[in-house]
């Protein structure tokens, strides 16, 4: 398992430069748990929407505003029998199971719960 990337509240930030410093001079191979970090995978979720960094790391904001930027390409429309997910699992017989899910399977399974969802809200008088 990797971690590549930390999204963290900037009171964190002084823990997550120790976390750093430790991970990249800890090169212990028996870990199960690599960092693969490094300063430009740290974001951070501060209060304040207008600066674009906080204690030299980047802010969820200036994400979004570059991503704005960006032009989108060309989608190109596939049909629904493309894989989305797969769910593993041990489970109690600790033989792995595993199931495939494409985009068809994906939506006509989940158009049911949430049309359910919203049935109950509006008999619960809740606002949608």
């Amino acid at each position: 398992m990797q971690i590549a990337c930390i999204v963290c509240h900037e009171s964190f930030l002084p823990t997550v430069k120790e976390i750093l410093k430790t991970g990249i001079e800890n090169d212990d191979k028996s870990s199960p748990l690599k960092l693969v970090l490094g300063p430009r995978r740290v974001v951070d979720l501060g209060d304040n929407a207008s600066p674009d960094a906080v204690a030299g790391y980047r802010t969820v904001e200036r994400l979004v505003r570059q991503g704005l930027d960006l032009s989108e390409a060309p989608k190109k429309l596939l049909r629904g029998d493309r894989l989305v997910y797969i769910f593993q699992s041990f489970g109690i017989s600790d033989l792995i199971k595993a199931m495939v899910t494409t985009h068809r399977n994906g939506y006509h399974s989940g158009i049911p719960i949430l049309v359910t969802a919203t049935r109950n809200a509006q008999f619960a008088r809740m606002e949608l």
